[in-house]
């Protein structure tokens, strides 16, 4: 298990970190203890490893010493769990992107990193997304859109794979029926992958898209949020589809 304390009352982003590997849990449990009880949620170990994933939004109080449990659950495999951390607000990236250092002490809920080289380009692509956390959101067509400034969901998907030397059209349609990119089954999202929403019912038109971020979670400038966030896929209405860029592995 895991001790975090809290410093002032708030909203905190619950981050955990697991090496990739074969032989992961399919199902591990990880319980928080949070000012409305100790909240659990599953999480499939067999993906998103080798880089902070995130768990959950919890209401947290000022000098509690908060434990994180992580339990095997009902799925086959080893749970395992690096360090975790909390972030305050809602809207917050992880720590620094770099994995626990061996022998870190993670137990105690001491931060201590070190480098990680797992599935690199996915996670490089997460990571840069995330620094774009808290943008503005701004319908950019007809104006061009702004990088840290103005982004609409296209407008940050765009951006974000041009500084990997990617380009994609800014329209959520574009994107979708655009070539070079692949079909991909929401059972088999990875990160970095493209996921596209009909907000207005199954008989219209694309109208969202964003970025699979790992376990359920998906990076995307959203109207309603008003900036870029990382938030549950779930809770957007309208799941139409999920393309990947060819040169992703």
């Amino acid at each position: 298990r895991f001790k975090l304390r809290t410093p002032t009352d708030g909203d905190y982003a619950l981050y955990a970190w697991w090496p990739a590997r074969k032989g992961n849990s399919s199902a591990a449990r990880f319980g928080v203890e949070t000012a409305m009880g100790t909240k659990w949620i599953e999480a499939n170990q067999t993906r998103d490893g080798g880089m902070w994933v995130k768990l959950g939004i919890y209401e947290m109080k000022a000098g509690d010493r908060h434990v994180v449990r992580v339990s095997p659950g009902d799925g086959s495999g080893e749970v395992i769990a690096d360090a975790v951390a909390l972030v305050r607000g809602a809207a917050s990236p992880p720590p620094d992107d770099l994995a626990p250092a061996e022998g870190s002490g993670a137990g105690s809920g001491k931060n201590v990193y070190g480098a990680s080289n797992t599935n690199s380009e996915r996670r490089d692509i997460v990571r840069y997304g995330r620094t774009h956390i808290s943008t503005p959101y701004y319908h950019s067509p007809p104006d061009a859109c702004w990088a840290y400034e103005k982004e609409d969901c296209s407008c940050f998907t765009k951006l974000v794979y041009s500084h990997f030397g990617t380009e994609l059209p800014d329209q959520p349609k574009e994107q979708y029926w655009g070539g070079n990119r692949k079909w991909i089954a929401e059972a088999d999202l990875k990160r970095g992958d493209l996921v596209f929403f009909k907000e207005n019912g199954p008989y219209n038109g694309i109208t969202h898209v964003a970025m699979y971020s790992g376990n359920g979670y998906v990076l995307h400038a959203s109207s309603y949020y008003g900036k870029v966030v990382e938030s549950e896929m779930k809770y957007i209405e309208g799941y139409s589809g999920a393309r990947r860029v060819r040169h992703m592995p």
